[in-house]
């Protein structure tokens, strides 16, 4: 009888491991799936939720006073000086848009976009620069194969370093990428929007509103 109980129990003991190896399997397809919308959801919060990107970057977005930096205008002949954040935002608040690169078509449709919605941005009191982790002379290549855009457009490489403006801002995600990015900064160089994500964030309207408040315009 005591046999039997215990040739019971480990029987049971199997068949729960093998239950337990059936239900491992069966999820084990989705795992990847669950972790893929994990990362885009932690990376599309970041602005509110105030991590930075891999490396040196803002710890905290929001209010903080923005990185200063001084690039190259790719959309200007060689030699032009060069654009300096401390400078753009004597004018009023600026927006800066970061871009992975300028040789892909949706970058490239977003910047189109961005130049068909600037004169609701400008009207706001806004400047609108672009930045690209490319060497200037690279990019000026690119540019000049398209439609020229109404807004300066910045190389952020210097000799080997692309990007390093970029992850200055805290743009830099763990898999040692730019992906899209704006940010919003006032007269004082505080940033009052932060976007960054594997999609370019695109409501020109909740933008221009920022900017308008960011000047003081009713």
């Amino acid at each position: 009888m005591e046999n039997d109980q215990m040739t019971l129990a480990g029987e049971d003991r199997v068949s729960g491991r093998k239950g337990w190896r059936r239900k491992a399997l069966m999820a084990a397809p989705f795992v990847p799936v669950v972790v893929a919308l994990g990362v885009a959801l932690a990376v599309r919060q970041w602005p509110q939720a105030g991590a930075a990107g891999k490396g040196a970057g803002m710890a905290e977005p929001m209010g903080v006073k923005a990185p200063e930096f001084v690039l190259v205008d790719a959309m200007q002949k060689e030699g032009a000086p060069p654009v300096q954040l401390s400078k753009l935002v004597q004018g009023g608040p600026v927006m800066i848009i970061f871009f992975p690169t300028y040789g892909c078509k949706k970058c490239v449709l977003y910047l189109e976009s961005v130049g068909e919605h600037l004169t609701g941005l400008k009207e706001a009191g806004m400047g609108v620069v672009a930045i690209c982790p490319t060497d200037a002379v690279a990019l000026r290549e690119e540019l000049a194969n398209m439609e020229p855009l109404p807004f300066p457009v910045l190389s952020d490489s210097q000799e080997d370093h692309g990007g390093d403006t970029a992850r200055a801002f805290g743009m830099e995600d763990e898999g040692g990428m730019i992906p899209y990015g704006v940010f919003i900064v006032d007269r004082d160089r505080r940033v009052q929007f932060a976007d960054k994500g594997e999609e370019p964030y695109d409501d020109f309207d909740a933008l221009a509103e920022i900017g308008r408040k960011s000047r003081g315009k009713k």
